[in-house]
């Protein structure tokens, strides 16, 4: 597939008026007045787009790695195979597991759909009704492999194959706790090691891809650079800044998580912080509850001594209570961010600052719409209730408060640049509170 075709294609469909009647409601900001209403939802029926791709190739080839990765019973894999055969040209029907907890919430949105098909329904409503298919089949909510994560090989394998980047990433947080309270220099290391992980996602590469390139950037990949202005917010609330983490990806991702996380408790910014992680496995390596706990351990056990010691300190926050991690069902669910039920927003209105971590994180604040790129930030993110701050690598065709120069000069690199995890956000809104950013 030519995918810079499709950066071309997205550039021009993004500047036309979209038709599309909204399926949502519309983004309220947090004073109640509604602001400018999105565009459509990006859907795989546009052959030329990244989301068919994903849909009628990715998708397919994830449930191949899954069967060969595990040793289901017969059963489960005659699910998983069905599931297969149903992409993309058989509609959406409700999801089979009886006693899930979040069986009738999926009821609902199914009920919402008009017998549309994988390619017909919005992308992201295909992409966690397939991984939701996907923990049915294996009953990890249920039976009969309850908490049996399907994706835990390459999730482990994730970690045993980037011990050279985890003893760097350690030795990074070694460094920036050398001068405490935390510098804003620091922080914005933090920061930055945070967000290039995100390319650590095993839905895009298998753990043992070598064809990622490396995981760091430089600045000029960054199309959106807040790290001064969240360093600031972060700061006028230390030492008891309080920070709600929705976290991404398992494996060397969520390492560089907990190494910012780790810096800001230790480093005398952040009194507590509360990860939330999805309720079940999902877009392949993203992290449940069980994958905070492993891999601190994994780290207490490293050989390394700068790995040991990290091990050792997110391990006494844990005990302390300083780091809290839960999980909630909303996070699997196929609603934008502007749909959140109240037990969200309530909890990020608690908290100084919220740092939505990854791709699926931001597509999901964005609606996974067609915004134009160019769309400001405070824009698009109007109805947030309190201070967020998104860290992703671009891995989809949804993005604001980019420039035209931004563009022009990704389009220049010669890479598939709205899709290829190569050019990054750390993009602070705060308008949902006063951050004196």
């Amino acid at each position: 597939m030519d995918h810079a075709r499709i950066s071309r294609v997205v550039l021009s469909r993004r500047s036309q008026t979209i038709q599309n009647p909204l399926r949502f409601p519309l983004p309220v900001s947090a004073d109640g007045r509604s602001s400018i209403a999105p565009p459509a939802p990006l859907r795989g029926i546009d052959n030329s787009s990244f989301a068919h791709f994903s849909i009628v190739k990715r998708l397919p080839e994830i449930l191949r790695r899954v069967l060969h990765d595990n040793t289901f019973p017969p059963g489960v894999e005659e699910s998983l195979m069905r599931l297969h055969a149903e992409i993309p040209g058989t509609p959406l029907h409700p999801i089979d597991e009886k006693g899930a907890p979040d069986l009738d919430a999926w009821a609902a949105h199914i009920d919402n759909l008009d017998g549309e098909n994988w390619l017909e329904v919005p992308w992201f409503f295909a992409e966690t009704y397939f991984y939701r298919r996907i923990v049915a089949a294996t009953g990890y909510l249920t039976k009969p492999l309850h908490h049996v994560d399907p994706f835990s090989y390459q999730k482990s394998a994730g970690l045993r194959t980037n011990r050279a980047s985890i003893r760097r990433f350690a030795r990074v947080v070694e460094d920036a706790l050398r001068e405490r309270p935390l510098t804003q220099e620091a922080m914005g290391a933090l920061l930055a090691q945070s967000l290039w992980g995100n390319r650590a996602d095993l839905s895009l590469w298998a753990a043992d891809d070598d064809d990622r390139g490396p995981l760091d950037q430089s600045d000029d990949h960054l199309f959106v650079d807040d790290r001064d202005r969240t360093a600031r917010l972060l700061r006028n609330h230390a030492p008891d800044a309080r920070l709600l983490f929705v976290a991404d990806n398992a494996g060397l991702e969520l390492v560089g998580d907990l190494c910012l996380i780790d810096g800001l408790l230790t480093g005398g910014i952040a009194s507590q912080v509360r990860i939330h992680v999805k309720s079940h496995p999902t877009f392949v390596s993203d992290a449940v509850h069980a994958d905070v706990g492993a891999t601190i351990t994994f780290l207490r056990d490293s050989i390394n001594r700068h790995a040991q010691k990290l091990g050792g300190r997110l391990q006494e926050h844990v005990d302390a209570g300083r780091i809290a991690v839960e999980d909630d069902f909303y996070w699997t669910s196929p609603l934008p961010l502007w749909e959140m039920p109240a037990r969200i927003s309530e909890m990020m209105r608690e908290h100084d600052l919220t740092i939505l971590k990854g791709d699926a994180n931001y597509r999901r604040m964005l609606g996974d719409r067609h915004w134009p790129y160019t769309t400001p930030t405070e824009v698009a993110t109007s109805y947030l209730p309190a201070p967020t701050l998104a860290l992703r690598t671009m891995k989809a065709e949804v993005a604001v408060g980019l420039s035209q120069n931004d563009m022009n000069r990704a389009a220049l690199s010669g890479q598939n640049w709205a899709t290829s995890g190569e050019w990054g956000f750390v993009q602070l809104s705060s308008r949902g509170g006063s951050s004196s950013a």
